[in-house]
């Protein structure tokens, strides 16, 4: 019985350690860029990391404003080899989506009116690891005030 109880144990704790492992990937490996000599960016408490399984995805809601300019740099350990589709949806209707884009993992854009948008993060299926087997993913969101441009 105590075998199988620290059997069990390992088990919980090996996959509590991979998810810890995961808990500020978006700060040590999605490097932002070079900030814009006009503005300068924040990270938004938005940013996120996570693990996922292949084939699994992550849904996170999240509200742009308007007057506010955003960068989403994403990021994934080499399980996924940098191919993690990456989508942003308006009330059922797809605004971006990465995969059209070669999987691209940076996204800059500028916000007209403010609205609630969802964050769509699938990890891609791959069939020659275990099933149980997870990744990490991280999600850097950097925002900043519009520059008013002119005169």
């Amino acid at each position: 019985m105590l075998r199988v109880g620290l059997s069990v144990l390992c088990i919980v704790a090996a996959l509590s350690l991979s998810a810890q492992n995961c808990f500020d990937f978006h700060r040590t490996n999605c490097c932002p860029l070079q900030d814009n000599p006009y503005v300068h960016y924040a990270v938004s408490s938005k940013s996120t990391s996570f693990a996922l399984k292949p084939g699994d995805s992550r849904c996170i809601l999240f509200e742009i404003f308007s007057g506010k300019d955003y960068r989403m740099t994403l990021c994934s350990d080499s399980l996924y080899s940098g191919i993690v589709s990456f989508q942003i949806r308006d009330d059922n209707s797809v605004l971006y989506d990465n995969s059209d884009e070669d999987f691209n993992t940076f996204l800059e854009f500028s916000c007209r009116k403010t609205t609630h948008v969802e964050l769509i993060i699938s990890a891609p299926n791959r069939s020659d690891v275990a099933p149980e087997t997870k990744g990490c993913i991280g999600l850097l969101i950097e925002e900043a005030i519009t520059p008013v441009l002119g005169f």
